[in-house]
C-alpha cells in the first residue's frame, strides 16, 4: 500500500500518477511495464516514485482496492450479510454503473495476473477494509446463532481469500473467458457449498 508521501500529495498529483498508470496497465502486458515507464508517463523521477511506493505491484494493488473499495460499499447498501453480498454474481451493468471505465478494464486485467501477484494480492495485500467489514459480519452472524459453533472466524476469512484465489487459477486453467460463466462459477461455489458449510 502507498507510503504516507504518497497519500500527503495533492489530490492533483495523486490522480496524475494514478491517470499514468491506469493509461500503461490498460493497454500493456504488466510484466512488459517499467518503473521507469511509470515514471516517465507520470513525469516524476524514479526516486519520488519508490518514495510514494514499494513496487510496480504496490501501485497496481492500491489501484485495484480502490475499485473494489467503491464496488463493496455499493453492494453493502442493498444486502444485509456482506458474505452473501460478496458472493453474489456482480453484472457487467452494476460494475460499469459504479466503476469508473479506467477501473472497469483494470478490475479485468486480473484474470490474466501472474500467479505470484495474485498470491501477493489475496494473502498478503488483501484489502483490509473488506477484511474487517467481513470479519465483523461473522461476529454478527456468531452473536445472531447462524455461525457454527465449531468453525473460527479467521480460518473462514483465510478460505474465502483461499477460494477466491484458487477460482481464478481453475477458470485460467480451463480457459474460461466468458465473464458471466466465471460469475456463474463463483456464485455457486459461495451460495451453494461455503455458506452452507460455515452456516447453521
Amino acid at each position: 500500500m502507498p507510503n504516507d508521501t504518497f497519500h500527503n500529495l495533492s489530490e492533483e498529483k495523486k490522480q496524475k500518477i494514478l491517470k499514468a498508470a491506469y493509461k500503461l496497465f490498460n493497454n500493456n502486458e504488466y510484466e512488459d511495464i517499467t518503473i521507469r515507464d511509470l515514471t516517465r508517463e507520470a513525469d516524476i523521477p524514479i526516486g519520488s516514485f519508490y518514495r510514494y511506493f514499494k513496487d510496480k505491484d504496490d501501485l497496481y494493488i492500491y489501484m485495484l482496492n480502490i475499485g473494489e473499495n467503491k464496488l463493496y460499499k455499493e453492494l453493502v447498501k442493498n444486502r444485509q450479510n456482506s458474505f452473501s453480498m460478496v458472493y453474489g454474481t456482480a453484472e457487467k451493468e452494476f460494475l460499469r454503473s459504479v466503476l469508473t471505465e479506467e477501473e472497469y478494464v483494470l478490475d479485468k486485467t486480473v484474470t490474466n495476473a501472474s500467479e505470484e501477484l495474485l498470491l501477493k494480492y489475496y494473502f498478503h495485500k488483501f484489502n483490509k477494509d473488506i477484511e474487517n467489514e467481513l470479519r465483523e459480519n461473522l461476529r454478527q452472524l456468531r452473536e445472531q446463532n447462524c455461525l457454527r459453533e465449531d468453525i473460527d472466524e479467521e480460518f473462514i476469512l483465510h478460505m474465502y481469500k483461499t477460494s477466491m484465489f484458487n477460482i481464478l487459477l481453475y477458470c485460467r486453467k480451463k480457459n474460461i473467458t466468458s465473464f458471466e460463466e466465471k460469475e456463474r462459477i463463483k456464485n455457486s461455489y459461495f451460495n451453494k457449498l461455503f455458506l452452507k458449510g460455515i452456516t447453521k
